[in-house]
């Protein structure tokens, strides 16, 4: 009975001696478990940064474009305002030199319709 009572003994302990094993594994794999979740908490963190960035700079880019292509819109209304007023202008140009013209044959006329009288 008592070398019974020993080996019983010896094989508690020896069970005592794997449950502190298993109770040190199992802290090492909480351990690891907090540092993988922290990990992944740093990258979900950093992933969600970057998708903000990217976000911000889609739409920077979508107003720059926007802006570039109103700015294009204007630059073209702008010469044909441009052209418009250019031809204006030289009309305005041709009919005053025709009026001109026509003035200084007229003062020709009044001028030799004096001397004659």
């Amino acid at each position: 009975m008592k070398a019974r009572a020993q080996m019983a003994e010896k094989k508690v302990a020896v069970l005592q001696e794997k449950v502190n094993d298993c109770r040190g594994e199992i802290r090492l794999v909480k351990k690891r478990l907090s540092e993988v979740y922290d990990v992944e908490k740093v990258r979900s963190d950093r992933f969600n940064r970057t998708e903000t960035e990217l976000q911000e700079a889609r739409a920077t880019l979508f107003h720059a474009t926007s802006a570039a292509a109103e700015s294009e819109t204007t630059v073209a209304s702008l010469r044909n305002v441009i052209e418009e007023l250019r031809q204006e202008n030289e009309s305005l140009n041709t009919k005053m030199s025709e009026d001109r013209d026509g003035f200084a044959k007229d003062r020709s006329k009044h001028n030799e319709a004096l001397t004659a009288a």
